[in-house]
């Protein structure tokens, strides 16, 4: 049942479109009608008539050759719109029930022969269904027809404007309302006829009632009752080569609405409601009325059916037989009675219709009610025994379970067709007996495993990841699918007893174990985004303190990465590369497999990020400020790589001797000089951190020389002569750290700081 709602909610998306679509066809239709509207327009301020008089086409000789060029215009681009609609519209529904195939079918596993009958476009329906003739008259001839129609009431609205004297402009407007609006032509004339004078025009105008009035509506009507038709024609025919589709059930559509005085849609019953229901493969439904949004959905054989019939049938090809499908216990064989009480009640009236319904034309034999319904379509019920129906959601359940664990239950459709209550309660209490001990089976083996996952693999989120995926797969529909899942199950519980034992040996020796955000491939930036926006989620102190990760490639030169301070990070694509390969390798527990390369991409990448911890974001800096600032970020994300990769999962920092040296960066010389100074006096180190770190995450950009300062203060530098160390000279060591070594001892030297 839950697939069926699927398959429904599917189709419906796809008939969603369709409308959509034809609805952008009946548009195209509108435009050319307000063209036209605008040409007659034009035409009629090019026409000098005389004071008194009456406007006719055939007393303007040059403006009725002209009002024919419009016409004609009109007809073929609509003509043009609907059949170009139609073919889309007929590989729409193709596209269709493509994808209905392949959400049921495998469709690769197809033989020619069932491909080349699934799979069918049928073009030469389409061809014949676009030359076909309603009450006598083809598509071209019908669109004509309104093409006409529109010149008569454009050839009046003419005759009221220049009779009232208005300008081309205020005619165009005029007339392109009575497209729309014709009750508002049709009154305005009665009013001038009934004044002053009624026009030849007039006198022939026999608009009819309602929306028949207007030509642009019935234009507009035609073009999505005919898309709308070839649709469904395309899907009738697709269906009818289906042997697995045993019936068809027509639904209402989700918009099944009107509107009210107000103009709000509210719901509705009509003809719609009436014959929803089930009906026979073979009745062709395209629609209850003109315009209907109505919808079918194909009733299906049961697995178990389908793969019977498909094996007989590829034997009888081996043999090079003919096989003919066994019946399925779902097949539709009669309409609705709603259906039959519905023509009962209309029998008579439509005696005297001059034209019939789709539905009948299409079902009845020679178009009529009198004919009774085609063969295939039955005629009668058939069956006066009155089935178990009540205990239909039962048996639904149970040939659902009985299917994924292999077992034969037809009996249950034969016993509730019968009507034999007693043996069908019997049966179905047999069925539970047994499906209960398989089910048993299976939890068994399922819960083992789930409880191993949940319990045991605690601490190791790549393990239970990997673990979870096996005990989920269970999207496979094939006869005895659980049947065969105990022992697949069984087995998958025993090596993940097994990959245990590894992951927790490799943990004793200092292994990974790896943060659970992280995936074992990493094929777009955008997966490195969402591994970063969780971990970034769960951590006190932000990594990205202005918004979540967005990585790009950049191909600037002179850099290897950059940031905005916004999450916003770019790297060069072979850091980029490194970076994912790595992440990677530590989701496999295999980063002393990282390379020298992917470790230096890391510690671009911790750079960039680091930037990012910053509270107050990007600002404008001078050359000085951002040397310092650079000065800053560089010794903090190097002093702290190990916190990077041991929230990763690392405890061991691949290639260590980035946390000291890294010659690929332009800051390494200014680094080094500022980690020389605090080894060479001795200053305590940690204490040196803790300031420059929490000055860089918290201060503006502007005002890092403060923190670096400060961190020389914190770590307890000192003047050789015990003297307080001057603004000055702090400016001055942080300003030799951005020189080479040999200006830095000088200045240290030559100030009282080293003999």
């Amino acid at each position: 049942m839950a697939k069926e709602n699927q398959l429904i909610i599917q189709l419906r998306g796809f008939d969603a479109k369709h409308y959509t679509r034809t609805e952008r066809y009946a548009k195209q239709v509108a435009k050319l009608y307000q063209t036209a509207a605008d040409e007659f327009a034009s035409l009629a301020g090019k026409i000098n008539l005389p004071a008194g008089g009456t406007f006719n086409f055939d007393d303007f000789p040059k403006a009725k050759k002209q009002a024919r060029g419009i016409v004609t215009r009109l007809a073929g681009k609509i003509e043009a719109v609907v059949t170009s609609g139609q073919r889309s519209e007929w590989l729409a529904a193709c596209q269709k029930n493509d994808a209905f195939l392949a959400s049921i079918l495998r469709t690769s596993k197809l033989t020619k022969e069932e491909a080349e009958r699934y799979q069918a476009r049928n073009l030469e329906a389409l061809s014949a269904f676009q030359k076909r003739k309603e009450n006598g008259l083809n598509l071209s001839q019908r669109v004509w027809k309104y093409a006409e129609e529109l010149k008569d009431a454009m050839e009046l609205g003419i005759d009221v404007g220049l009779g009232e004297g208005k300008s081309a402009q205020q005619l165009s407007r005029d007339l392109r309302q009575y497209l729309n609006e014709p009750d508002r032509l049709y009154r305005r004339v009665r009013d001038k006829g009934g004044n002053l004078r009624l026009s030849k025009a007039a006198k022939m105008y026999h608009p009819g009632q309602g929306i028949y009035r207007s030509s642009a509506k019935n234009a507009q009507r035609l073009t999505r009752t005919e898309i709308n038709m070839a649709y469904r024609e395309s899907e009738y025919l697709r269906w009818q080569q289906l042997d697995f589709i045993v019936g068809i059930r027509v639904m209402l559509s989700n918009n099944h609405t009107i509107k009210n005085s107000k103009g709000e849609p509210v719901p509705f019953v009509d003809i719609c409601d009436t014959l929803a229901g089930d009906y026979p493969k073979t009745f062709k439904f395209v629609g209850w009325h003109p315009q209907c949004r109505c919808f079918a959905v194909p009733i299906m054989a049961d697995y178990d059916e389908y793969n019977k019939n498909r094996a007989n049938r590829l034997k009888a090809i081996v043999k090079g037989a003919q096989y003919k499908s066994l019946p399925s216990r779902r097949t539709v064989k009669d309409v609705p009675k709603a259906f039959r009480d519905y023509i009962s009640n209309i029998e008579e009236r439509a005696k005297g219709w001059k034209s019939m319904p789709y539905y009948i034309r299409d079902n009845f034999n020679g178009g009529k009610i009198s004919g009774g319904l085609k063969t295939g379509i039955a005629s009668k019920v058939m069956n006066t025994v009155e089935p178990c129906t009540e205990f239909d959601s039962d048996i639904a359940y149970y040939k659902r379970w009985a299917y994924s664990f292999g077992l034969d239950v037809s009996a249950l459709d034969t016993l509730r067709n019968s009507g034999n209550r007693t043996a069908l309660t019997g049966e179905i209490d047999k069925v539970d007996n047994v499906l209960l001990q398989r089910k048993r089976e299976w939890l068994r083996a399922i819960s083992d495993l789930r409880d191993f996952i949940e319990k045991d693999m605690k601490g190791f989120a790549d393990l239970q990841k990997e673990y979870t995926s096996i005990m989920n797969a269970n999207e496979i529909h094939t006869s005895n699918y659980y049947g065969d899942c105990i022992p697949k199950l069984q087995q998958a519980l025993s090596k993940a007893k097994t990959d245990l034992q590894k992951a927790k040996a490799e943990v004793a020796k200092g292994g990974d174990n790896p943060h659970p955000a992280l995936r074992t491939a990493y094929t777009s930036d955008v997966q490195v985004d969402e591994t970063f926006a969780k971990i970034n989620k769960e951590l006190t102190e932000k990594w990205f303190e202005n918004g979540d990760l967005k990585l790009t490639p950049t191909r600037r030169t002179g850099v290897n990465g950059f940031t905005y301070m916004d999450g916003r990070l770019s790297l060069t694509p072979d850091r980029l590369a490194g970076v994912k390969s790595a992440l990677a390798k530590i989701a496999t527990r295999h980063s002393a497999d990282i390379t020298k390369g992917e470790a230096d991409a890391m510690a671009t990448f911790w750079h960039e990020i680091t930037h990012n911890r910053n509270k107050p974001g990007n600002m404008y800096l001078t050359d000085t400020q951002r040397r310092y600032m650079e000065l800053a970020n560089e010794f903090v994300s190097r002093k702290t790589l190990p916190e990077f990769y041991k929230k990763l999962g690392c405890p061991k920092t691949p290639y260590p001797e980035f946390i000291t040296n890294r010659n690929s960066t332009g800051y390494n010389t200014m680094v080094n000089n500022y980690d020389w100074v605090i080894s060479n006096f001795g200053l305590d180190a940690n204490k040196v951190l803790a300031t420059v770190k929490r000055n860089l995450y918290n201060e503006v950009y502007s005002d890092q020389l403060t923190g670096l300062k400060q961190g020389l203060l914190d770590g307890g530098l000192k003047r050789l002569d015990g003297k307080k160390i001057s603004k000055s000279d702090l400016n001055n060591i942080l300003k030799s750290c951005c020189c080479g070594r040999a200006t830095l001892e000088n200045w240290l030297k030559q100030n009282g700081y080293m003999n």
